[in-house]
């Protein structure tokens, strides 16, 4: 086929204008967007507790706002982050599951724990 263009050249030619003409012809039904839409399947809970080193943030908040999470069904990975006064909680959701509808059952479970310290702001 190699040989064929190099004998040819006016071929070569009239394949490579075929080629951008057909290029041009489809440029306008490309599909772009500049503002794609998604939908996050994340969820993001906070508390801050002033004054309080990580591993008090991992003991009174961490662990009771992953436990009071554990029954909702579908989210497939829950990680916290304990840090120097705050507890930051992740929700991995699953692609079919209700972000709204998940969001005010993670609000209503954070809202439920009673056994944070008295100390605490109230839950982002």
């Amino acid at each position: 086929m190699i040989a064929f263009f190099v004998r040819h050249p006016t071929a070569t030619h009239l394949l490579m204008l075929a080629l951008i003409v057909l290029g041009i012809k489809a440029l306008p039904e490309l599909k772009r967007e500049t503002f794609p839409e998604f939908s996050p399947s994340y969820i993001s809970a906070r508390v801050v507790l002033p004054g309080a080193s990580p591993q008090d943030v991992e003991e009174n908040l961490c662990l009771r706002m992953e436990d009071a999470v554990d029954s909702l069904g579908s989210i497939i990975e829950t990680k916290c982050d304990a840090l120097e006064g705050v507890a930051q909680m992740t929700l991995k959701l699953d692609d079919k599951a209700d972000l709204g509808r998940n969001l005010v059952d993670v609000q209503t479970k954070i809202s439920a724990i009673k056994d944070f310290p008295a100390e605490i702001e109230p839950p982002i």
